[in-house]
């Protein structure tokens, strides 16, 4: 089978000269094919072929092209021909899985390795000239916005149990009314409480891709249904509140905040998500738990808060109308300082904070207009 030809850079093909060159074949496989046949912009180039990783080495060397061992165990080089560097991946077949981790022979067979892949859609392989491998059928699947696991769905989760947050993951992505196998759906049911074996940092992987997805509301909503969210301790949280969050933010802490309030940086703790993100998280809940408006906004501006962070709880607030407010606001500085009330005859001490607070209060309630003099005068 031929699909829409590719625009195929000089370096790939230098690649794919190179490889045929010394008796072994390439085809470009996963998220690129799939995107090129839904016709969306194609990204994340990635390659396997028949060649074993030291093969590979070979063939680089006596190309003269630049190489990396990013994955050799895992059969992985990336290539330089002086484009962009390209991950090259040997062909391979499962020889056992534990639901984690699987242990792996090379082979020189496409379908064996497309056999090995978690969905359909992704099990799809393309030569640079277009010819198409597509033994599970995976290209019609995609034009008709349908999710299968590859083969029996109950194995391909034995042998990966992450692949049920990857499947959720593309329900999402592929959008409103795509379909799915009733089949897939009790499988994932019945080995939900396996994603307990997983790590908490490839359990926030996938998540974070998800509620930063298309169609958040109803793949969560299903993620409920099916068991899913307890397996991974989430409750069910405020599913309006994530829905808002995930139409105006791209940020997954803040959605996380916006969905869970102030359980999201406890569960993004245990998850193991980066200090930065449970910050952020930490810091936007306490915002949206409470009646967070334009001028409690401005005055954490004042206070020396990040203005795009606070931009971003505006509009993970579905409160883009304030963030726009803010964009261009600019922040005032407090009119007086402690050396101006100690010039004015106050001796230096607490009362000079003290004074100093009083005045900073009137002069937010005064939407910060009052001038240094006006409040030296209101505030004795």
């Amino acid at each position: 089978m031929t699909i829409a030809p590719l625009d195929v850079p000089d370096d790939l093909k230098a690649i794919d000269d190179a490889y045929k060159a010394a008796g072994h074949d390439q085809w470009l496989v996963g998220g690129y094919v799939r995107d090129h046949v839904m016709g969306v912009k194609a990204k994340d180039l990635d390659l396997a072929t028949t060649a074993t990783p030291d093969q590979q080495v070979a063939i680089c060397e006596a190309a003269g092209f630049r190489w990396f061992g990013t994955g050799m165990k895992h059969g992985t080089l990336t290539v330089l021909a002086g484009g962009e560097p390209r991950e090259i991946t040997t062909l391979r077949t499962d020889v056992a899985c534990d639901g984690r981790h699987a242990e792996v022979a090379w082979s020189r067979d496409i379908v064996h390795d497309l056999a090995r892949r978690d969905l359909t859609v992704n099990a799809i392989a393309m030569t640079i000239s277009g010819d198409v491998v597509d033994p599970f059928d995976g290209v019609r699947d995609c034009l008709e916005r349908r999710i299968r696991f590859v083969g029996d769905a109950a194995i391909r989760i034995r042998e990966d149990h992450l692949r049920i947050m990857r499947w959720f993951r593309f329900l999402g992505r592929f959008g409103e009314g795509v379909d799915f196998a009733p089949s897939d759906l009790d499988a994932i049911r019945a080995g939900a409480s396996q994603l307990a074996a997983i790590s908490v940092e490839r359990i926030w992987s996938e998540m974070s891709r998800i509620i930063t997805g298309p169609q958040t509301y109803g793949v969560v909503q299903h993620m409920g249904q099916f068991e899913v969210l307890d397996a991974i301790g989430v409750p069910q949280g405020d599913l309006d509140r994530l829905s808002a969050a995930s139409r105006n933010s791209s940020d997954p802490a803040l959605i996380m905040a916006a969905w869970q309030g102030a359980e999201a940086p406890a569960i993004l703790e245990r998850w193991k998500a980066s200090r930065a993100e449970i910050d952020a998280a930490t810091y936007a809940a306490t915002r949206m738990g409470m009646r967070y408006e334009l001028e409690m906004a401005r005055t954490d501006l004042v206070d020396g808060a990040d203005r795009a962070s606070i931009l971003s709880i505006l509009r993970t607030m579905d409160k883009g109308h304030l963030a726009r407010h803010l964009e261009d606001w600019e922040i005032p500085s407090m009119p007086v300082q402690g050396r101006d009330l100690i010039a004015a005859g106050m001796k230096p001490g607490v009362d000079v904070g003290r004074r100093l607070a009083a005045m900073r209060t009137a002069w937010i309630e005064s939407d910060f207009t009052l001038t240094g003099e006006e409040l030296i005068g209101r505030v004795a």
